[in-house]
């Protein structure tokens, strides 16, 4: 594995087209300019849209789209702050904010320490910019139930001109996004072509058309925007099946199994307990340890094995890898530096800590739409049930990837919707349900 793997390497100039850097400056003027409805849409939109191969190079530092908007969000933030207008965030700093936050800090410093280099602290400010900088962007940005269903539109919108270039990229093997920076020349696998759209694998433009797709059943389920809804619903399918990829599939059948699992949602408790117990009686009675099932479970051309060989190693290893990661992994086995496993990356390429971090992030995830938010907001379930479908699909989707282009921009957008949707009390200061959800049915009384 070469040293700037992770700490370093890249172009040595500016790269970005003409028609992305028009894009980029929209977005940016939208952002410090135009009201939050607008600002969010744009800097969303942008995020994911303009392929992350595109690259401004300052003073020797590579920023990627998301970097830079993430750059000027901070103006927006600061500006906000200094008006003396509000709440930075909705709700305060919630308890999911401090695992986010505790969880790049850990990261950041573990690689920084790993390395030990000049090399590497650049990069995992890097790192932070587009980690805490777009989550922060976006918990700024999504303060009420109108914000989120604006965030939603504008993934259903993504996926919808997604869809169709990918179509048509999978049968002449052109990727039209190449117009803004994009690869021009798709990968082939077994003689398909895997479409990839605006992302920078096949894989992850799978996984983000998996983890959406609840949320546009969620607002088909609410009555408004259904033509856009399923839109959404429709071309996150088209866009699995053109990557040509089994992950995406699994990504899909979960989010779509997570909604089915409705009518059980007050006995779920049941069906995680006995998952665990599943599991464990598996690694008891199978020949191999029961994380080879990723190598049963694999669809066509898929490299399942792969999957399990990483975790494999990744338990053997745990020595090697727990205190603050580790260099080593690619001497492990066959292609073991390709950690494409979110859980395996994080644990081996910044240790213990944060693996724990990452995990808490989910953890505090589904808490926040739990039931006693469900009891606050009844007439919102169905948002937080999809809410969750969405966080249980990145779940699987982690098992054959992990994020490392603007994909991460909608991982985080996911979580600050979560974050907003549990938002009910801080600090002992009541919010109305007015404040966190547009009234639709009726006024809504304070909550004491």
């Amino acid at each position: 594995m070469p040293k700037n793997f992770y700490v370093g390497g890249g172009v040595a100039d500016t790269v970005i087209s003409v028609a992305a850097a028009i894009f980029l400056g929209l977005a940016i003027a939208g952002m410090l300019f135009l009201p939050r409805r607008y600002a969010t849409a744009l800097a969303l939109s942008a995020a994911l849209l303009i392929p992350a191969s595109n690259t401004l190079v300052v003073a020797g530092d590579h920023l990627s789209p998301a970097r830079i908007i993430a750059v000027f969000g901070i103006f927006r933030l600061i500006r906000f702050k200094l008006t003396g207008s509000g709440p930075l965030l909705a709700g305060g700093v919630t308890s999911l904010d401090w695992v986010v936050f505790g969880w790049a800090i850990v990261h950041a410093a573990a690689i920084t320490l790993l390395w030990s280099s000049w090399a590497a602290a650049v990069n995992q400010c890097g790192f932070l910019l587009g980690t805490l900088g777009i989550y922060c962007l976006f918990r700024h940005l999504v303060r009420d139930g109108k914000d989120i269903r604006n965030v939603v539109r504008v993934l259903a919108i993504v996926v919808a001109i997604n869809a169709p270039e990918m179509i048509y990229e999978q049968i002449t093997g052109h990727n039209l996004f190449s117009l803004l920076g994009g690869l021009a020349i798709s990968g082939v696998r077994d003689g398909h072509v895997r479409a990839q759209g605006a992302f920078q694998h096949p894989l992850l433009a799978g996984a983000f058309a998996g983890m959406v797709l609840p949320l546009f059943f969620w607002l088909w389920k609410s009555g408004r925007d259904k033509t856009l809804a399923v839109a959404g619903m429709l071309g996150s399918c088209l866009m699995i099946s053109t990557t040509w990829s089994s992950t995406p599939v699994f990504v899909l059948a979960a989010a779509i199994g997570a909604l089915c699992f409705w009518p059980f949602r007050r006995r779920m408790r049941i069906f995680r307990w006995g998952l665990v117990i599943t599991l464990i009686s598996l690694h008891l009675v199978m020949k191999a340890p029961v994380w080879f099932l990723i190598q049963r479970v694999e669809l066509g051309a898929s490299s399942g094995y792969h999957r399990a060989i990483l975790v494999d190693h990744f338990v053997k290893h745990f020595w090697d890898w727990w205190l603050i990661g580790s260099k080593e992994m690619s001497t492990w086995d066959y292609e073991t530096w390709d950690t494409s496993n979110e859980f395996v990356n994080q644990g081996e390429t910044a240790g213990l800590l944060t693996l724990i971090f990452f995990l808490a992030i989910l953890w505090r995830g589904f808490q926040k739409l739990g039931r006693k938010t469900v009891r606050a907001f009844p007439q919102r379930e169905w948002l937080l049930w999809s809410l969750g479908a969405a966080l249980f699909a990145n779940i699987i989707a982690f098992f054959g990837v992990s994020y490392w282009d603007q994909t991460q921009v909608a991982w985080f957008a996911l979580l600050s919707l979560i974050a907003v949707a549990g938002v009910i009390h801080r600090r002992g200061v009541a919010i109305r349900k007015a404040d966190v959800w547009p009234v639709v049915e009726s006024p809504q009384p304070v909550i004491s």
